[in-house]
């Protein structure tokens, strides 16, 4: 694996040590738990702007997908 240097303030620094001491982990893990945390976090943001989009775009469509109607049974036929 390819490594590269990026250049953070020294409190951030010790910070991403101080995490990855106590996780007996290299700071490189730190940073890419933080990241994918980042990643999470926008992908449900971005299911709840589509969620509300389709909401004001089909109240009713979106009250049968929430009472697991015909909408939501299209959307999740394994749980059928």
């Amino acid at each position: 694996m390819t490594s590269t240097s990026i250049k953070v303030p020294h409190q951030l620094r010790d910070r991403i040590a101080l995490l990855a001491e106590a996780e007996h982990v290299p700071m490189s893990i730190v940073l890419d738990r933080a990241i994918r945390e980042l990643e999470d976090r926008a992908r449900v943001d971005e299911m709840w702007h589509a969620l509300g989009s389709y909401r004001r775009r089909d109240p009713e469509g979106y009250r049968e997908y929430i009472a697991g109607g015909p909408a939501a049974a299209d959307d999740w036929p394994e749980y059928q």
